[in-house]
């Protein structure tokens, strides 16, 4: 198993699974499937200052994580959001808790201080594995998003990983862009 940067070629398997959680699960409060132009768009954007990288093992990839913006005023360039999705034929493999350890790592290295993730309240493997990783729920807002017919809150989790972060420069590199 490695971590690599996203590249092309994997963008339409990692838009693939997105979509499947989009049509079925609660994981994101996107109610309508993505385009690939509309997907690779958005990796295009965040890998202009963020990493976005892949897990691979001997039969390909089988997930992705990414650090995007929890705000976009510049007081907050040093918190980043978290986001990872799974081949959902890959769950409960211990894949999603290392990757997500991946990103924390590279968060860290990058100088981040704090990471932040915003989880539908009803997915409890998502909650265990941030409590396992160490975040601490900070925030909760019930109801807050409608999908499948009912009202989802989420609820709020976050991590310091840096406490003595040089402000001197920013975090973001253009480094993570995609590769060819």
């Amino acid at each position: 198993m490695k971590f690599r940067k996203i590249r092309r070629e994997d963008i339409e398997t990692c838009l693939n699974w997105y979509n499947y959680y989009i049509e079925n699960s609660t994981a994101t409060f996107e109610t309508i499937p993505l385009s690939l132009e509309e997907f690779t768009s958005r990796i295009e954007q965040i890998t202009s200052r963020y990493p976005w990288i892949v897990m691979e093992t001997e039969e390909g990839i089988v997930g992705y994580a990414y650090l995007s913006p929890f705000m976009t005023r510049s007081a907050y360039d040093w918190t980043a959001e978290v986001s990872l999705y799974l081949d959902q034929k890959q769950r409960y493999h211990g894949y999603g808790k290392r990757l997500f350890e991946e990103i924390i790592r590279i968060a860290e290295e990058e100088g981040y201080r704090n990471l932040i993730s915003v989880i539908t309240s009803e997915n409890t493997p998502s909650i265990s594995m941030h409590h396992a990783l160490g975040f601490v729920k900070s925030g909760e807002y019930p109801a807050f998003g409608y999908k499948d017919g009912r009202w989802l809150g989420v609820s709020c989790y976050t991590k310091v990983i840096n406490e003595a972060v040089d402000i001197s420069h920013s975090p973001f590199s253009a480094k993570w862009s995609i590769d060819a």
